[in-house]
């Protein structure tokens, strides 16, 4: 038996149209809408502080950036690291022409996948030639410094209206 589910064309097209498409205004309603989903999360992130998680960040830095070098030495790619001090984020980039990673080559696939399941985000973009491979880390711990829960149920409360009112 083969299957085959192409939806390449379609996906061209529908962004051909979105792309074409003159920009519409938002309606005073639906800038309300944005403002109040923009200060949720705001009102969220304000009851923690972030602190840097020690484990976390040696983790990084002694054991997942070298992991990733050793995948590009052995398959001849690129990798960059990208770590920011005040916020506790950190970015591993690997860029390559290919990634061949199999059951004979175990280590390479070790690596990869201890790096796959600590990574907060994994996205894969096409640059040319080349692809790449971005993988973010939260290095932090979060502490949390106020209660703000009635606040956000306000918040909630509204986004709801506002949505029950589209319907």
């Amino acid at each position: 038996m083969k299957k085959e589910m192409n939806y390449i064309e379609e996906y061209q097209w529908d962004r051909l149209v979105f792309e074409k498409e003159e920009k519409m205004p938002l309606t005073n309603e639906q800038r309300e809408y944005f403002d109040l989903v923009k200060l949720l999360v705001e009102t969220r992130e304000s009851q923690y502080k972030r602190r840097k998680n020690k484990q976390k960040w040696d983790n990084f830095i002694d054991i997942l950036y070298p992991s990733l070098c050793n995948i590009a030495e052995i398959q001849g790619g690129c990798v960059k690291m990208n770590t920011c001090e005040d916020t506790c984020y950190a970015e591993l980039i690997y860029i390559g022409n290919n990634l061949m990673l199999d059951i004979d080559r175990v280590q390479g696939l070790t690596d990869f996948n201890a790096i796959l399941s600590v990574a907060d985000s994994f996205s894969i973009s096409q640059r040319g030639e080349y692809f790449e491979m971005h993988f973010t880390f939260e290095l932090y711990d979060k502490i949390k410094i106020a209660d703000l829960s009635g606040h956000i149920m306000e918040i909630e409360k509204r986004l709801k209206e506002i949505r029950c009112s589209n319907l």
